[in-house]
């Protein structure tokens, strides 16, 4: 079992990757399910982990309902469901959202 990986292009080229233990591709709608250490790694935009992750290819939308985690650079944020495009660029994160936010240039962290 090698798991799964998947490249996420834009009109600029490579925006991602995605990396999980197995998934199913729905070959009729072109959607995939992802389970298992689910990695989203942006090119620009940071991480995101989480359990489970469906990618709807005619919306080019990346969705769950489980737990997430994103981090960036500069920040780490978790919630409950999520819904971006594949390239981190756009996101939401649905409920019980919280967060480390580093401020300024002195590295003050800004617990919410």
């Amino acid at each position: 079992d090698q798991g799964i990986y998947v490249e996420f292009y834009d009109e600029d080229g490579l925006s991602s990757t995605l990396e999980a233990e197995r998934g199913i591709i729905d070959e009729h709608a072109h959607n995939l399910w992802v389970k298992g250490n689910v990695v989203i790694k942006s090119l620009e935009h940071g991480t995101l982990e989480t359990d489970s992750l469906r990618w709807l290819e005619e919306k080019n939308l990346i969705e769950t309902e489980a737990h997430v985690k994103l981090s960036t650079e500069r920040d780490i944020i978790t919630g409950q469901g999520f819904e971006a495009d594949p390239g981190l660029k756009n996101w939401t994160i649905h409920s019980n959202v919280r967060g480390r936010f580093i401020r300024d240039e002195n590295d003050k962290e800004d617990e919410k």
